[in-house]
Order: C-alpha cells, then sequence, then structure tokens
C-alpha cells in the first residue's frame, strides 16, 4: 500500500508540474530546437567549407605532380611516352571529377547560408580560380614548361569553372534584388497608423466654448 501510495503521488506530482509549468517548459523546448537546428546548420557550412579545401589542396598537389611529371618526360627523359600520356589522362580526368565535387557542394552551401555571405564566398572562389589562371599563363608562356594541350585543357576547365560561378553570382544577385524589392513593397504597403496626439489647453478651450454657444 505504501509503494501504490509514493507511486500515485508521484503521477500526481508529474502532473501538476507539467500543469503549472507548460509553458516555460514549451518555449524551453522551443528554443532547444532552434538551437539544434541551427547548430546543425553549422556542422554542415563547416563540412561543406573543409571538403572544398581539401578538393581544391588535392587539385594542388595533382598540379604539382603534372609539373614532376612533365619535367621527367621532357627535361630528364626518364619516362617513355606511352606511360607519361597513360598518367597525365588519369590526373586531367581527377582534376574534371573534383572540379564537378567543388560545383556540388557550392549548390548545397547555397540553400544553407545567406544569399550575401553565398555570394561573397563565390566571389572569393573567384578570385582563386583567376589566381590559378595567372599562374598557368606563366607556366605557359614565361617558362614553357607545359605542352600547348595540358595549358589548353587547364584554361578550358577553368573557364567552365568561371562561367558556373558567375552565373551563380548573377543568379543569387537577381534573388537579393528581388527579396529586397520585396520588403521595401510590405514597408510601404503598411497602413500608416493615425497621430494620437492629445489636444492643448487652447484647443479644448475652444472646443468647450463652442458646446457653450451651441447649447445657448
Amino acid at each position: 500500500q505504501l509503494s501504490l501510495v509514493i507511486e500515485t503521488k508521484g503521477k500526481i506530482n508529474i502532473s501538476k508540474f507539467l500543469g503549472d509549468y507548460w509553458r516555460p517548459l514549451l518555449a524551453l523546448a522551443f528554443s532547444l530546437a532552434v538551437i539544434l537546428h541551427l547548430a546543425r546548420k553549422r556542422v554542415v557550412l563547416v563540412l561543406i567549407s573543409r571538403s572544398i579545401e581539401n578538393l581544391e589542396k588535392e587539385e594542388a598537389a595533382i598540379h604539382e605532380l603534372i609539373k614532376e611529371l612533365q619535367e621527367k618526360h621532357y627535361s630528364k627523359k626518364s619516362i617513355g611516352t606511352a606511360e607519361y600520356h597513360k598518367l597525365m589522362y588519369n590526373y586531367e580526368k581527377r582534376l574534371k571529377e573534383l572540379s564537378q565535387l567543388v560545383s556540388r557542394l557550392r549548390t548545397r552551401r547555397v540553400g544553407i547560408v545567406t544569399i550575401s555571405n553565398e555570394i561573397k564566398s563565390l566571389k572569393d572562389e573567384e578570385k582563386r580560380v583567376a589566381d590559378s589562371i595567372r599562374k598557368l599563363q606563366e607556366l605557359y608562356f614565361n617558362r614553357q614548361s607545359i605542352p600547348r594541350k595540358a595549358y589548353l585543357n587547364r584554361m578550358e576547365e577553368f573557364g567552365f569553372r568561371r562561367i558556373e560561378i558567375e552565373k551563380s553570382v548573377l543568379f543569387l544577385e537577381a534573388k537579393l534584388a528581388k527579396n529586397e524589392k520585396l520588403e521595401d513593397y510590405r514597408l510601404k504597403s503598411k497602413p500608416k497608423k493615425e497621430s494620437s496626439r492629445a489636444p492643448d489647453r487652447k484647443e479644448l478651450i475652444v472646443d468647450t466654448l463652442k458646446r457653450k454657444y451651441e447649447l445657448a
């Protein structure tokens, strides 16, 4: 019987607690849900950024391997033509795969971050591509350390990446401008509140006199 009383009292206490504090508990649950949602978005953004950085590092490493391969083939003559073209094909294939992966990650990031932040990220990426193009042109025109075919292939790849970035920037800028126009329209379409200015003493006296003579 004692255990039954304790269990019954416990149930009654819990019910009373929930009944008395359901509003704070509901607010707490909502706050926790918002915090978890924001934390999840932050984690996803960090993972995407790190993935893009790792892909760019791999891309830079492949370029270094390409330079070493070209030096071995053209300068040292330590690699035959067949092996050289085989390795170059694998390197160029992997570079194209990396470019596609970066594009997918960038598209995924658009749905998470704010439009203005994504535009900034895309413009930063465009600067990195422009730097890579300048380095490639330096290798081809000044140092003459890469063949024409490899240079044209890399320039074509960089060109595609720049076009993708420019298209994404233009699309997001148009979307941002549309959102700003909608916000301006909402602000302008709000009904203006009538001023609730209290009448001063002079107005009260005039109204009192008017009512007095009308009654007379």
